[in-house]
This record gives C-alpha cells, structure tokens and sequence, in this order.
C-alpha cells in the first residue's frame, strides 16, 4: 500500500532546489517525511530518490518492519544513489521509490526480474553483496546502478543526502511520474 501511494508521487528535483535556495544550506533544505505528504497533496510534489527513500524507510520502520536504507553508485559517481532492502520472511528485497519502482524486487543469487508499466527491471548479483540493476525498453539494455546491501546508519544515509545537493543533476530540473 505505501509503495503504490509513491507510484503516485512524482520523481522530481525542483522542490529540492526550490527549497535549497530559500534555506541556504543542504541540511536546512532536507524535506522530511511529513512535509514530503504534505507538499504532495497540497501542490502535487514529490522528491528525489532521497527523499522518498527516507519516506518509505521511515513509515515501514514506524510500521514494525525490518528495513534499511542502502547506497548505490551511478556511473557517475558513488553513492549518488539509494533505496532500503526491506526484510521479510528470510528474503532480501529492493525497495526503490527513486527509480520509480514500485514492487519489491528480490535480492538473490539468480537474476531477478519485474516487468513495469514502462520496462523491464533486472538486478543481477555481480560480486559479495552488490547487485547490477538494469532496465530493459525496446530492446535497449541499459546499466543504472550497482546496489551495495550494506546497511548503512541513519547519520551516514543524511550526510549522503546533504551531498546530493551538489550534484550534476541540480543543475537542471527533472519530473518523472
């Protein structure tokens, strides 16, 4: 239920930068849980995948369920990207609202694969506990990130975050629903 709530949240980037600028500092500017729901249903916002990573990771702890948040490194540059691998019956399972995935795909050693509405997600095991993620459309297979299922602290998630404001991708906006 609260992955299909997301499914209709937007991934966008200028909330982030508008809020960035009005703050002056990363840390000021982090949109936490309450203000994403918030914003979403007054002005129909969303965020970037850390935001709406925090959110999820955040209410399903709130929830009861054994998560936690996880960095991925993009090509270019490392932990540029996040999710939370969410625990359940003994099974591993990616959760990634950033990339606008919105079913728990599982990590294991065979290739795991979901068809979405607009392409197909594969997460291959690569090396220890990193996964290869790739999305296939119209016979175009293209690398996206390499997930590392390290759980990392909720101080080390935030400073990734605070970082994120200095990225490329700043730079322009981004709206992807």
């Amino acid at each position: 239920e609260l992955l299909e709530l997301l499914s209709g949240m937007p991934y966008e980037n200028i909330s982030k930068a508008i809020r960035l600028r009005e703050t002056g500092f990363a840390e000021k500017a982090l949109r936490m849980p309450l203000e994403i729901l918030e914003d979403f249903k007054e002005n129909g916002t969303g965020g970037t995948c850390f935001s709406l990573t925090w959110l999820l990771y955040q209410k399903m702890k709130e929830m009861g369920f054994s998560i936690y948040p996880v960095m991925a490194d993009r090509s270019y540059g490392k932990n540029t990207h996040c999710g939370a691998v969410w625990e359940f019956e003994g099974r591993r399972y990616l959760l990634d609202p950033g990339f606008l995935s919105f079913a728990p795909i599982e990590l294991r050693d065979q290739k795991s694969e979901i068809n979405t509405a607009f392409n197909t997600v594969s997460l291959q095991r690569t090396e220890g506990r990193q996964y290869r993620l790739n999305t296939l459309y119209r016979n175009e297979d293209k690398y996206r990130f390499t997930l590392k299922d390290e759980r990392i602290s909720d101080e080390r998630f935030i400073e990734h975050w605070k970082k994120s404001f200095e990225m490329a991708s700043m730079t322009y906006p981004v709206v992807t629903m």
